[in-house]
């Protein structure tokens, strides 16, 4: 999506906060944009390299800490947008007028839980990873 977005595709921008739909034709926010496509494809080829042939080539530590970096990050993101967005929906905690009503139903329902199920299936595959990089005898 990030890459669709930098090259001015529309389609989901509605399902963003609004000081995001304010800036899809900034260039630094494009470029910004752009940064981000390039770390999901980073992600990736991580995920990738534990299951290619060309991954076993790389240092199974410097695989370790890649997979259960990205593990981290996304269950933290997610799970913490995730909370926020909850928190907005049952009252707790105003919606930012930055966000907009809309972006925050689309945070709870939509996005956040994306990032969760990457977080949970980067975990596994760490798990996965250290296993097999450090078997028990």
């Amino acid at each position: 999506m990030s890459a669709y977005w930098a090259l001015g595709g529309r389609v989901g921008i509605g399902t963003l906060a609004i000081a995001i739909q304010e800036q899809v034709d900034d260039r630094a926010f494009i470029a910004v944009v752009w940064v981000t496509a390039a770390l999901k494809v980073a992600a990736g080829l991580v995920a990738l390299a534990l299951v290619r042939p060309w991954g076993r080539r790389l240092p199974r530590r410097v695989l370790a800490v890649g997979v259960w970096g990205a593990a981290g990050v996304l269950l933290l993101y997610g799970g913490a947008g995730w909370v926020q967005a909850m928190l907005w929906e049952v009252g707790v905690h105003d919606v930012p007028a930055t966000m907009g009503d809309r972006a925050a139903w689309w945070k709870l329902v939509f996005w956040d839980p994306f990032w969760l199920l990457g977080g949970v299936l980067f975990l596994a595959a760490a798990r996965r990873c250290r296993a097999r990089a450090f078997p028990r005898e």
